[in-house]
């Protein structure tokens, strides 16, 4: 079954092919220089169909592995070189009604009577009054389909019909001022015509290049992504939002902060059931890519434009005092290294920790304003030590770590249970796993001796002090305080 798009426009062609030809022959039997005219803009919706057709068809051909976003811009090209021809058709009866108004105005000889016979006048009229009523029925349907089918070169043609009728309603006073011995009338018509369709032409073209250029898209539109997203509560909010048109389809970019302690896969589980919100709420979107930020972000002086960073910065001195300041940033070490620094912390307990066997695991969440990280461990404890035992062994465990462990501002324990049972009562370290076991005291002092200053080294070099754990940790988490709206 043929496209309705393409449809209509070869019925649109067809008819503006019937138009050019009735049209010129009843101008000339009229001799009706505006009826002439309108046969000439009947003649030019042709290339108009033409490009709506090569437009309409091409932007919908599927992405490749050289065109990944489609070829949605050739509905852009379309709707620009549309524009173009209805700004040209504007500007040529703007010519045509102001070289008839002159030529009036200097000789009264073209006030004289009408040279026409009455039946060709009737004609003329008749031809006019069908080209109204053809092209206006085709500017509504084509309306129509454009819309449905998102395409601007559709919507610009459909205009360029609208365009035609006015042009026929021109001409139909043209023909009526003929008959009545003003031929003024038609040049006076034409230029307000003529203002009209040049107008819809500048409209339509901006609009064109403003697709063309990925001009950011309207407020209206960016309103509904903005609600689709939020719907989550863990979306706590927008740092970026950016869509751009490709003809019959949009394209939205956008940066989500979630709360920084979920886990990878719960936050990529967030901006999944975002995207997919947007794509099911907005059947024009074709792409939903999101990026996530645990934290809000900050505008940096990276690029002209400034790019969205999560993370503080510090000045480096030396910079400052030559005057070409550049600027760091604290970031997260390697998970890694700081689940090796934790247990070589905890391991310094010695005796005093001696039920407590080992650490299983390490988890790590970034908190950037804070300037730390928030670690979850899960313990290994000697299972025949009582509750209370345990609960002073990971309170001192933790205390260790934060007095140790510069970048960790607060650590959340948890018992290792185990399970299947596979940790029986009589159970002792050296049953463990490896990996589970804590290095020894020698090993753990070398440890932090060496990684602990090799991380304060790069802030002292620049004649900074290097934060306390207890100092990071007097801030508040902010993770909830609502985005600046200047970064919107």
């Amino acid at each position: 079954m043929q496209d309705p798009a393409n449809r209509i426009t070869i019925v649109g062609a067809g008819v503006n092919l019937a138009a050019t030809a009735i049209k010129a022959v009843a101008g000339y039997a009229a001799a009706s220089p505006s009826m002439i005219a309108d046969a000439g803009h009947s003649a030019s919706d042709l290339l108009s169909d033409g490009v709506t057709l090569w437009a309409y068809n091409a932007a919908r051909r599927p992405p490749t592995d050289s065109t990944p976003y489609g070829s949605g811009k050739f509905e852009s090209i379309g709707s620009a070189a549309c524009s173009s021809i209805i700004f040209a058709t504007g500007a040529g009866l703007g010519w045509h009604s102001v070289t008839e108004l002159v030529a009036h105005m200097s000789s009264s000889a073209s006030l004289d009577a009408v040279t026409a016979s009455n039946g060709a006048l009737l004609g003329a009229a008749g031809a006019a009054i069908a080209g109204v009523l053809a092209k206006e029925l085709l500017y509504r349907e084509t309306l129509r389909i454009g819309l449905e089918a998102r395409s601007p070169t559709m919507l610009a043609n459909a205009w360029h019909h609208r365009t035609d009728a006015l042009s026929s309603v021109v001409a139909l006073a043209g023909v009526a001022g003929t008959a009545a011995g003003l031929p003024m009338i038609d040049a006076l018509g034409g230029l307000a015509v003529s203002s009209m369709v040049m107008r819809v032409g500048v409209e339509m073209g901006i609009e064109a290049i403003s697709d063309l250029t990925d001009s950011q898209a309207d407020d209206e539109t960016l309103d509904r992504v903005t609600k689709l997203i939020k719907q989550d509560a863990d979306a706590i909010d927008l740092s970026q939002l950016r869509v751009r048109r490709l003809g019959p389809y949009s394209f939205v970019e956008l940066r989500l902060q979630v709360p920084y302690w979920l886990s990878i896969s719960a936050a990529q589980q967030v901006a999944t059931k975002a995207k997919l919100r947007v794509l099911e709420g907005m059947p024009e979107v074709a792409e939903c890519s999101i990026e996530l930020d645990a934290e809000r972000p900050s505008l940096t002086a990276r690029s002209a434009h400034g790019q969205l960073v999560v993370g503080d910065t510090v000045l480096d001195a030396d910079s400052v005092r030559s005057g070409e300041a550049t600027r760091s940033r604290i970031l997260m070490r390697a998970t890694g290294e700081l689940d090796a620094d934790v247990r070589a912390a905890i391991a310094l307990g010695g005796p005093t920790l001696s039920g407590l066997w080992g650490v299983t695991h390490t988890n790590a969440h970034w908190s950037t304003r804070r300037g730390g990280a928030v670690v979850e461990m899960s313990l290994v404890i000697d299972p025949a030590l009582t509750v209370r035992e345990a609960h002073r062994l990971a309170r001192e465990a933790k205390q260790l770590v934060l007095a140790r462990v510069p970048d960790v501002l607060d650590a959340d324990l948890h018992l290792e249970l185990f399970e299947h049972g596979c940790m029986a009562a009589t159970a002792t370290p050296a049953s463990l796993p490896l990996e589970h076991r804590l290095p020894s005291v020698e090993e753990a002092e070398r440890r932090l001796s060496v990684h602990v200053m090799t991380m304060r080294t790069p802030v002292m070099a620049m004649g900074m002090k290097m934060p306390s754990p207890s100092s990071l940790r007097q801030h508040t988490d902010d993770r909830h305080t609502p985005l600046n709206p200047q970064l919107r």
